[in-house]
């Protein structure tokens, strides 16, 4: 695969390689193989759809040649593109729901807290590239959301030392999903996630991401307290140099208790 787009991937294959036609799915999408691309090994089909998970398979008639699976960038025309040097922060607490920040590659230099009220999306425009956020607390209320895919955060700078995600007001009603994604996570003194108050969440993932560095000075790796989730998901992660001397995952009695 030499590059992806949005709405786009080109596929390769050894040049001068007889092959009729690429079928990607879903969508069912068939692109005919000309005989430029035979020659060259290399074919671009478009049609796609942004942050989809694909497969392609090569055809010579009814043989499959070979095969790849992929997932395609994050679509700019349909998000909110952030830039380094502006006030993401800001963005956030005042983003309205639904909506989708995406962050272009570079050093976010934030060092403060941001106030996540709606549910929101905040993602990498280039996975090979991800966007650095340095100092960035994230505190959770009134039944929000949030989405994060392919970003960097580096807590160094972060007020207090604190945790890197905090629900931070007491509810009855439940709190819409946390998902955390393709992500490096590093450098946060107290712990990863914080739930200290009556708060529970419809569902938590954590999935495919590298985290190092987590601390665990006067918390937990992911400490619930009084709060639970209905379901937690940490899956293919990578964990290193972290919580030495704390809990990686602690979940107290208040939890259950409150729901």
């Amino acid at each position: 695969m030499e590059k992806m787009t949005a709405n786009s991937v080109t596929l390769n294959w050894p040049a001068g390689e007889t092959a009729s036609t690429i079928v990607i799915t879903p969508g069912n999408i068939s692109h005919t193989v000309t005989a430029q691309e035979i020659a060259a090994g290399e074919a671009t089909v478009s049609g796609l759809t942004g942050e989809t998970d694909y497969t392609a398979k090569l055809m010579n008639g009814t043989k499959v040649r070979g095969s790849r699976t992929f997932t395609t960038l994050l679509d700019l025309t349909k998000v909110t593109v952030v830039s380094p040097g502006e006030d993401l922060a800001s963005k956030i607490a005042n983003a309205v729901p639904g909506q989708t920040f995406g962050l272009l590659s570079g050093t976010y230099d934030i060092n403060a807290d941001a106030i996540v009220s709606k549910s929101i999306s905040i993602k990498g425009a280039r996975p090979t590239d991800k966007p650095v956020i340095n100092g960035l607390i994230l505190r959770i209320k009134g039944n929000a959301g949030l989405t994060m895919k392919d970003l960097v955060l580096n807590g160094v700078g972060s007020p207090n030392d604190n945790q890197a995600i905090i629900y931070d007001e007491a509810l009855n009603d439940a709190y819409a999903p946390l998902s955390v994604i393709d992500c490096e996570i590093k450098n946060y003194v107290k712990g990863l996630m914080y739930v200290n108050v009556k708060a529970l969440i419809e569902s938590v993932t954590f999935k495919r991401n590298i985290i190092s560095g987590i601390v665990g000075t006067g918390g937990d790796f992911i400490d619930f307290r009084n709060g639970i989730a209905k379901t937690l998901l940490f899956e293919n992660n990578t964990v290193f140099n972290s919580v030495h001397a704390r809990d990686l995952f602690r979940m107290d009695a208040g939890g259950s208790t409150n729901f």
